[in-house]
């Protein structure tokens, strides 16, 4: 019983780091600003601004191995051609089609750590969402590996990545 309470606090005190911890994503309008979470499982997406900016591949804070499926909400007739999506300053609005409420497009090679999507319209409105993206190998939200890491897998990497490997074998019938 006492373990199951131990174990029961642990939970509660790792959500709740998570929770502090979140990134922010925020949708500006002329002037004013406003700041909202960063989409979790348990928030439906849709935040009620005109524009926004949201992963769909993962959450904005979860991203790993370098690609995020993004999508760009924009008002009903906007002209999507006129939108412009970049990642720290860098334009990748040719990643994206018009698909959904607006645009959809895979965010390729964000660097490890975190990023800014940015959405631009013609008038000048948009919005930006805050990215944490995390190495293919890990670690996404466990904290680094444990060292001394012994590598099984015949990498010479010293996280133990390697290049998938496929293996194809005939069966006679």
């Amino acid at each position: 019983m006492r373990t199951h309470r131990l174990l029961a606090a642990v939970v509660m005190l790792l959500f709740g780091l998570c929770i502090a911890s979140a990134p922010m994503a925020s949708a500006r309008t002329g002037a004013d600003q406003m700041a909202v979470p960063a989409y979790s499982s348990f928030d439906p997406i849709d935040n009620g601004d005109a524009v926004q900016v949201r992963t769909l591949s993962s959450r904005a804070d979860l991203v790993s191995g370098g690609d995020a499926f993004v999508e760009i909400v924009v008002p009903a007739g906007s002209d999507l051609t006129a939108v412009v999506v970049d990642v720290d300053g860098v334009d990748v609005s040719s990643s994206f089609v018009a698909a959904g409420p607006g645009l959809r497009g895979l965010v390729r090679v964000l660097p490890v750590g975190s990023s800014v999507i940015t959405a631009t319209l013609s008038d000048g409105s948009g919005a930006r969402l805050d990215v944490v993206n995390a190495a293919q190998g890990g670690p996404v939200f466990s904290g680094p590996l444990i060292e001394p890491w012994t590598c099984t897998n015949g990498s010479e990497e010293p996280d133990c990545s390697q290049d998938p490997t496929v293996n194809f074998y005939y069966r006679s019938t």
